[in-house]
């Protein structure tokens, strides 16, 4: 019997990988809340499931019975492998915990400026208010960023100030 591979997602960009796992001999099954995701094509089965739910990819996880789990070429997905793995025993993760710690940038920072590590300024704000105050009293150009998108997604470069409201919504 094949053993039962969970690929969280299923994007274009992981179809070499859906691909490869195939030719190792795996029963491929890929997840995503996405119908249209190209992947899916190419797996022995697919689930529409949101991999970024950590709990619904853990849920699916169980339910399939799988043997190992991988990421997509997503942020979010590396975070939800990791926790099923953690939580179901399976080997090549970081600890769930190291994985927040990895791809949460405003963790990471506090890390890097706790052990003297350079790395670019950076700020959080808890309310859009927050942000707006703190703005008013700061040098243009700088880098608008949500610190819950990956890719790039959300990043806003603000060169004027009557750009930066737009930037912050």
């Amino acid at each position: 019997m094949k053993k039962r591979l969970l690929i969280a997602g299923a994007s274009y960009g992981d179809i070499p990988l859906i691909k490869e796992a195939k030719k190792l001999g795996f029963y491929v099954i890929t997840s995503g809340n996405r119908e249209e995701d190209l992947g899916h094509v190419f797996s022995d089965e697919y689930h529409l499931r949101d991999f970024s739910s950590k709990e619904d990819t853990l849920t699916l996880a169980k339910d399939l019975k799988i043997d190992a789990i991988v990421p997509s070429c997503h942020d979010l997905s590396m975070v939800s492998c990791a926790y099923v793995a953690e939580k179901l025993g399976l080997s090549g993760y970081d600890s769930y915990e190291t994985t927040l710690n990895l791809h949460h940038k405003d963790r990471f920072r506090k890390i890097a400026k706790d052990i003297n590590l350079l790395a670019p300024k950076a700020i959080s704000f808890e309310s859009l208010f927050e942000a707006e105050e703190f703005f008013s009293k700061i040098n243009i150009p700088c880098i608008v960023k949500p610190i819950d998108l990956g890719g790039g997604k959300g990043i806003t470069i603000v060169n004027d100030s009557k750009d930066l409201q737009k930037a912050l919504e």
